[in-house]
Formats: C-alpha cells, sequence, structure tokens
C-alpha cells in the first residue's frame, strides 16, 4: 500500500512506464523512453500554451501567475 507521499506522486503523474529490474540494463529502451516523455512533456507545454493564449483562465498556471505578480 502507498504511503501519503507515493500517492501525491501518483495523484500528479500524467504517464509512466514501470520496469522490471531485469529488464533496467538495456540502455537503448531508457533513452528512447526518455526522449518520448521528453517529447509529451514539450507537446503538452505547446497545448497548454496555446490555451491559455486562446482562452484566457480556463486552465489555472502557476507559471503565468508568478510572471504576472512581478
Amino acid at each position: 500500500m502507498a504511503c501519503g507521499l507515493q500517492r501525491a506522486y501518483e495523484a500528479g503523474n500524467s504517464c509512466a512506464v514501470e520496469y522490471n529490474l531485469e529488464e533496467l540494463d538495456d540502455e537503448a529502451r531508457l533513452v528512447a523512453d526518455l526522449n518520448r516523455f521528453v517529447k509529451l512533456y514539450q507537446d503538452a507545454i505547446v497545448v497548454k500554451r496555446d490555451l491559455l493564449q486562446s482562452d484566457p483562465g480556463k486552465v489555472s498556471s502557476s507559471s503565468i501567475q508568478k510572471k504576472s505578480r512581478r
């Protein structure tokens, strides 16, 4: 059973890969998975930026709120 901190990480997780310990020596697979997740993150940033520009206030963004306080 997950403790509170683990549950918090799970709640903030949008995608993941679970590895078997025997598979961790496959560096090519790890690098490919990392590249895939970096691309997904970059795509999410573009979608969020587009949504914030096309429909301000539609989503909450702490990064935008911090900039507006300056």
